[in-house]
């Protein structure tokens, strides 16, 4: 027998036969090796998901189980008739309940099992969870509103103990407001009663004085009629206002000076002018010229000669003197009616009230400026065209109604020249 490391020393054909035939075998068994174990991780990766499955299976099944065991604890007072804080046992509850329904579920051509209990459990435990939820909501909901309500009530009761307290304060004040009243009521009542006391004490005193001034205003009634009618039997001509209360004496007729009977104490002025007159029979005035007060003295004035209206003859002495505007005792009252204007007259109406004021007369005016004939009036001083307003118009029917004396048309303007002028 030959030695074994004598067949690599054989023939060049059978080492080269041999040399081809392990690379082959090499080949075959890594392609083996490949394929088994591609199958085997198949198979582990089968058994893997497998196993998988089945632990998820059984953790689920334990999930179930212990739910089922959860829920069976928790819903069995409600499926079962068991008093509070009662044991369950198997025999005496449990039995008994499943006899029960096996026979309902029989009837209803329901197998008895223990996911058709455990869902009628779970369907009766969520509705009474549900009704127990809804139960403590309505419970939390009462309290939130009690709670509301309480402190409502106690904010009335505030605001109704602050009101009545107000109230029993405003009573209070009313009734020391009422008091007080009470008090001035009693003392004006007092002051009011003595002062009657008083006035009818003097009530005799007021009645006596009263009929003296009843008789005082008839008087004065008696004196009024009187001096209306004197007044009424007066003529509207312009002598009637042509009165002398003065005469001329010691005339210088060269040095055209001369002296009146008239001074201070007769209210004479300087600047007052006086028409010089001699008196003829059938009350004829014989004008003689004009005067003008230069001095006055106590009972006389010096006079200078303004004017002469004859030169054949000239004041003399004993010519009375006149001014229509002037009197001793008292000042003269005149009422201007109608228009005055310059062309027509020497002055406008206002330079003639403002001349006549002046030399101490009294232009009779209403407070709103207007001219106003009164019965105290003197005289009335004719305008043109009087009869143009509504005022000049009264006034003059007035005059005419009163008989007070009137100086119009040309002795208006005479007189205005003769007393007023330059």
């Amino acid at each position: 027998m030959r030695p074994a490391y004598n067949i690599l020393y054989m023939s060049p054909k059978i080492n080269s036969g041999i040399t081809l035939v392990v690379p082959i075998i090499l080949v075959a068994l890594s392609f083996i090796g490949l394929a088994t174990l591609f199958i085997l991780a198949g198979q582990l990766k089968n058994v893997e998901e497998e196993t998988s499955f089945h632990n998820r299976t059984a953790r689920e099944t334990e999930d179930k189980m212990r739910e089922v065991e959860f829920v069976w604890v928790k819903v069995s007072p409600l499926v079962m008739t068991v008093e509070p804080n009662e044991k369950i046992t198997i025999e005496k509850h449990i039995g008994k309940y499943l006899d029960e329904k096996k026979k309902s579920y029989t009837l209803m051509g329901k197998g008895l099992t223990l996911e058709n209990i455990a869902y009628e459990a779970l369907d009766k435990l969520f509705t009474s969870d549900y009704k127990l939820a809804r139960v403590s909501y309505e419970k939390k909901t009462s309290e939130k509103q009690e709670v509301t309500l309480r402190l409502f009530q106690r904010e009335i009761e505030e605001k109704y103990n602050s009101y009545i307290t107000e109230l029993k304060q405003q009573k209070e004040e009313a009734l020391l407001k009422k008091s007080k009243e009470n008090e001035k009521y009693l003392l004006l009542k007092e002051q009011l009663n003595t002062e009657k006391r008083k006035q009818e004490e003097k009530l005799p005193v007021l009645q006596e004085k009263y009929k003296k001034e009843i008789t005082a205003l008839e008087n004065i009634i008696s004196i009024t009629r009187y001096s209306l009618e004197e007044l009424a039997s007066k003529e509207a001509y312009s002598r009637d206002v042509i009165e002398s209360y003065g005469k001329i004496f010691n005339p210088d007729i060269k040095n055209r000076f001369a002296f009146i009977t008239l001074g201070s104490k007769d209210s004479v002025r300087v600047g007052l002018k006086f028409m010089a007159y001699r008196q003829q029979q059938g009350f004829v005035r014989n004008w003689k010229g004009q005067v003008e007060v230069k001095r006055v003295y106590d009972a006389y004035s010096l006079v200078s000669i303004t004017k002469i209206e004859n030169k054949d003859d000239p004041i003399t002495d004993g010519d009375f003197i006149t001014n229509i505007f002037y009197h001793p005792l008292h000042p003269r009252r005149v009422v201007l009616v109608g228009k005055f204007k310059r062309g027509s007259f020497r002055y406008d109406k206002d330079e003639i009230e403002q001349r006549l004021t002046d030399i101490g007369v009294i232009v009779e005016k209403n407070p709103q400026g207007s001219y106003d004939v009164s019965l105290r009036t003197d005289f009335a001083l004719i305008g043109d065209d009087p009869e143009d307003f509504v005022r000049d118009k009264e006034n003059l029917d007035w005059t005419r109604k009163l008989n007070i004396p009137r100086i119009e048309d040309e002795e208006a303007r005479k007189s205005l020249e003769y007393y007023l002028g330059d």
